[in-house]
């Protein structure tokens, strides 16, 4: 038995048994123990001052329906682990917070980081990139070198890609336009295109350097056939050379030349020199010309027989461009 008692205004003791259950003719309240005040209607009033409760916490019923104080709020507003992180405040309130400071200014740590991936396997795990514009998964906006060299570092400056191994920057060596597939020009002396290598128009700049290979096989049918070989930029011839025309056989032949852009514009300036080596022979040809990077300069290489013969053979197996900055 456990005796509890109440006051109204200043009337009372009033006694009461909450083990005893209530005596309720109409039924309102079936199954309920006796309470210091009971009904089935609203209670109003200004203040209410609950015994035992702690000042500025919420409020909340037990298993028992009775009124109690809620002494954790974490336990009502739960966190997310390496995620957000509930802190009950002791005076009602709470704070919310991640596990590492995410503002613009703040060094954030992270084991692995998946950009549009799931479960990344490296410490930075790029997605693919598509066709679409604004989807490529890694992209530099151009800047300043770094005054002192920083090993490992990778930077976009001056429109090159630049890479820095121990304390010397340097510019990245890219190759485009290779060459997969044989062209063979044979018994005509039609001036034939046998490479095309792709210089957008204003895609140069003073200091590009351009290197050029190409390679393949020579037959001559008589010492008095020759093969003229040009290398033209943006349509204009700027080296010509010819098979030296002794009756080669079966001879392997290559091409390498490279090329200074010295100046840009409408009468820009390339410095430019080409070998040529045909078995034991061999030919060069070099010059300063006068070119136009406004307008597409696309390297082209042609082949042209002095006579129309079927033992006059020439083919080009393979080829491909360097731009060395």
């Amino acid at each position: 038995m456990t005796v509890y008692r109440y006051y109204i205004g200043g009337m009372g003791p009033y006694l009461y048994d909450d083990t005893i259950d209530l005596l309720d003719p109409e039924g309102d309240f079936i199954g309920e123990t006796q309470y210091g005040f009971i009904t089935d209607g609203a209670i109003s009033a200004e203040e209410y001052k609950i015994a035992g409760a702690l000042a500025l916490r919420l409020l909340a019923t037990d298993a028992n329906k009775k009124i109690t104080t809620v002494t954790n709020l974490t336990n009502w507003i739960a966190g997310t682990i390496n995620q957000i992180t509930v802190t009950d405040d002791a005076d009602g309130t709470v704070t919310l917070s991640l596990p590492q400071d995410i503002d613009t200014g703040a060094e954030v740590e992270f084991d692995y980081i998946g950009i549009g991936i799931a479960s990344p396997t490296a410490r930075l795990h790029l997605p693919a990139g598509t066709a679409t514009a604004g989807t490529a998964p890694l992209k530099f906006t151009e800047g300043t070198l770094l005054t002192t060299p920083e090993p490992g570092v990778m930077n976009y400056s001056d429109d090159k890609f630049w890479l820095t191994c121990i304390g010397t920057q340097r510019v990245i060596d890219r190759t485009s336009d290779v060459k997969l597939t044989t062209t063979t020009v044979t018994n005509t002396t039609d001036e034939t295109l046998i490479y095309t290598g792709l210089v957008p128009a204003d895609s140069l700049k003073a200091g590009n350097i351009l290197k050029l290979y190409l390679s393949g096989e020579i037959d001559e049918a008589a010492a008095s056939d020759v093969c003229t070989i040009r290398v033209k930029f943006a349509g204009i011839t700027i080296a010509s050379i010819a098979s030296p025309g002794t009756g080669l056989a079966a001879k392997c032949w290559h091409i390498s030349g490279i090329a200074t852009i010295r100046s840009i514009g409408a009468t820009g300036s390339m410095a430019w020199h080409m070998d040529m080596s045909v078995g034991p022979d061999s030919a060069d040809a070099c010059d300063v010309t006068v070119v136009d990077t406004t307008a597409a300069d696309n390297v082209t290489v042609t082949a042209q027989w002095s006579a129309a013969k079927a033992g006059n053979i020439f083919t080009c197996t393979q080829g491909f461009m360097e731009y060395k900055n």
